[in-house]
């Protein structure tokens, strides 16, 4: 089957009864110098196989997370400031794989980076404080968790 593609850029997306963007079932897709804000689910959605690259975002004041991967989605994050959401920064769920770097991820009820079930990846280099707490593996996998200033 033939994937679709899909460029977010410049774009905000806010007040939306689910997420502020998706991709999803497989499609291929970038996000880009985006605005994502209160919402009523995540600021940012990327499940069903999807591969999604997310940078340079300004991402905030969602009732839910962030940013969500899950269903085995696939996420590249990097260059983003993800705060002051209701749930996580990044709510990794459901065998995805990430990449998420070099982030500033603030002020999250719970977490900054959650990982559940079967989701892995790669951690490195982001700042995150006035979280519950920093980077937090509940899954059965172990991702690479490189030199972050998580306090």
């Amino acid at each position: 089957t033939e994937q679709a593609e899909v460029l977010f850029e410049n774009n905000s997306a806010s007040a939306n009864i689910n997420f502020g963007f998706s991709i999803t079932g497989e499609a291929v897709g970038e996000i880009h110098n985006c605005k994502s804000y209160e919402n009523q689910l995540s600021g940012i959605n990327v499940d069903e196989n999807a591969k999604a690259a997310v940078t340079d975002n300004e991402i905030f004041n969602n009732v839910q997370n962030g940013v969500i991967a899950f269903e085995s989605g696939v996420l590249y994050a990097s260059q983003n400031l993800i705060y002051s959401n209701q749930y996580h920064g990044f709510s990794l769920v459901d065998q995805s794989v990430v990449t998420i770097l070099n982030n500033e991820i603030n002020d999250h009820v719970y977490n900054a980076i959650s990982f559940y079930d079967s989701s892995t990846g790669e951690v490195n280099g982001n700042i995150c404080a006035g979280n519950m707490g920093g980077i937090v593996n509940y899954g059965d996998q172990a991702p690479t968790i490189g030199e972050n200033n998580c306090q």
